[in-house]
């Protein structure tokens, strides 16, 4: 649970211990969090079921979707047997942290 008593069930984050010497990520869905501070506790047992504690004080960050740069070309007049090759627009992420996927497929009765 967070110190401001709202559950901290499922998965959050993550921690990746090569990110600047070891970095937590912590993922939140709300918007109003955004430029704030939370101080958060992580609570596990060791293998000696020995109670650990790690206090962290937590800013939240922006993090905005990956979208590409322009607007993608979205329709074409195209005769059977036609091949068109279409290089999709770049696409940015502000924050550098996402795995940018993209999917294609064709619409019906188009």
């Amino acid at each position: 649970m967070f110190e401001n008593g709202t559950s901290a069930e499922g998965k959050l984050g993550r921690f990746d211990k090569y990110d600047s010497g070891g970095t937590f990520y912590i993922q939140t869905n709300n918007e109003n969090a955004e430029g704030t501070t939370f101080r958060t506790i992580l609570r596990g047992c060791s293998r000696f079921n020995e109670l650990l504690e790690l206090y962290l004080t937590v800013d939240v960050l922006a993090n905005t979707a990956p979208a590409f740069t322009t607007d993608p070309e979205t329709s074409w007049t195209m005769s059977i047997g036609d091949v068109i090759e279409y290089k999709l627009p770049n696409i940015e992420d502000d924050e550098d942290n996402d795995d940018i996927e993209v999917y294609i497929q064709p619409m019906e009765n188009q």
